[in-house]
Protein backbone atom coordinates (compact mmCIF):
# COMPACT_ATOMS: atom_id res chain seq x y z
CA UNK A 1 0.00 0.00 0.00
CA UNK A 2 1.34 3.37 -0.96
CA UNK A 3 0.96 6.61 0.92
CA UNK A 4 0.46 8.50 -2.34
CA UNK A 5 -2.67 10.43 -3.23
CA UNK A 6 -4.99 8.96 -5.81
CA UNK A 7 -3.96 9.67 -9.41
CA UNK A 8 -6.77 11.85 -10.87
CA UNK A 9 -6.37 10.13 -14.26
CA UNK A 10 -7.53 6.85 -12.73
CA UNK A 11 -11.08 5.82 -11.93
CA UNK A 12 -12.19 6.46 -8.36
CA UNK A 13 -15.09 5.43 -6.15
CA UNK A 14 -16.93 8.24 -4.37
CA UNK A 15 -16.71 8.01 -0.59
CA UNK A 16 -19.59 9.57 1.36
CA UNK A 17 -20.16 10.09 5.07
CA UNK A 18 -22.83 7.77 6.43
CA UNK A 19 -24.35 10.55 8.53
CA UNK A 20 -24.90 13.31 5.95
CA UNK A 21 -24.04 11.73 2.61
CA UNK A 22 -21.47 14.46 2.01
CA UNK A 23 -18.62 13.46 -0.31
CA UNK A 24 -15.20 12.89 1.22
CA UNK A 25 -12.68 14.02 -1.38
CA UNK A 26 -9.08 12.97 -1.83
CA UNK A 27 -7.00 15.24 0.42
CA UNK A 28 -9.79 15.83 2.96
CA UNK A 29 -8.82 15.48 6.60
CA UNK A 30 -11.11 13.06 8.44
CA UNK A 31 -11.02 11.18 11.74
CA UNK A 32 -9.84 7.60 12.04
CA UNK A 33 -11.84 5.22 14.31
CA UNK A 34 -9.96 6.58 17.34
CA UNK A 35 -10.53 10.26 16.55
CA UNK A 36 -7.05 10.96 15.17
CA UNK A 37 -6.90 13.24 12.11
CA UNK A 38 -5.85 11.50 8.88
CA UNK A 39 -5.78 12.56 5.24
CA UNK A 40 -7.95 10.55 2.84
CA UNK A 41 -5.81 9.31 -0.08
CA UNK A 42 -8.46 7.45 -2.08
CA UNK A 43 -9.48 3.82 -2.43
CA UNK A 44 -7.08 0.93 -2.68
CA UNK A 45 -6.21 0.15 -6.29
CA UNK A 46 -5.53 -3.16 -8.04
CA UNK A 47 -4.99 -4.56 -11.50
CA UNK A 48 -5.06 -8.01 -13.03
CA UNK A 49 -1.68 -7.86 -14.75
CA UNK A 50 1.27 -5.51 -15.07
CA UNK A 51 -0.08 -3.74 -18.15
CA UNK A 52 -3.81 -3.60 -17.33
CA UNK A 53 -5.71 -0.59 -15.97
CA UNK A 54 -5.76 0.18 -12.27
CA UNK A 55 -9.23 -0.30 -10.76
CA UNK A 56 -10.46 1.16 -7.46
CA UNK A 57 -11.20 -1.18 -4.59
CA UNK A 58 -13.46 -0.79 -1.57
CA UNK A 59 -10.89 -0.10 1.16
CA UNK A 60 -10.02 3.51 2.09
CA UNK A 61 -6.35 4.55 2.15
CA UNK A 62 -5.37 7.26 4.61
CA UNK A 63 -2.17 8.98 5.69
CA UNK A 64 -1.31 9.93 9.25
CA UNK A 65 0.47 13.25 9.89
CA UNK A 66 3.71 11.39 10.58
CA UNK A 67 3.63 10.04 6.99
CA UNK A 68 2.36 6.60 7.96
CA UNK A 69 -0.02 5.17 5.34
CA UNK A 70 -2.86 2.95 6.56
CA UNK A 71 -6.10 1.42 5.36
CA UNK A 72 -9.55 1.20 6.93
CA UNK A 73 -12.89 -0.21 5.96
CA UNK A 74 -15.10 2.76 5.05
CA UNK A 75 -17.52 1.81 7.84
CA UNK A 76 -14.66 2.26 10.33
CA UNK A 77 -14.50 5.88 9.14
CA UNK A 78 -18.28 6.43 9.32
CA UNK A 79 -18.51 6.35 5.54
CA UNK A 80 -19.34 4.16 2.54
CA UNK A 81 -18.43 4.04 -1.13
CA UNK A 82 -21.56 4.91 -3.07
CA UNK A 83 -21.20 1.97 -5.45
CA UNK A 84 -20.21 -0.60 -2.81
CA UNK A 85 -21.91 -3.96 -3.15
CA UNK A 86 -24.58 -4.48 -0.51
CA UNK A 87 -24.81 -7.51 1.70
CA UNK A 88 -27.46 -10.07 0.76
CA UNK A 89 -30.61 -9.81 2.87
Amino acid sequence: MLGERHDPREAIRVLRTAESGEEIRVGDVIADPFGTSVTYLGPTMSRISGDSIWLPGFIARVLYRVDVPWVFLPTDLGAAYEDAPSRPA
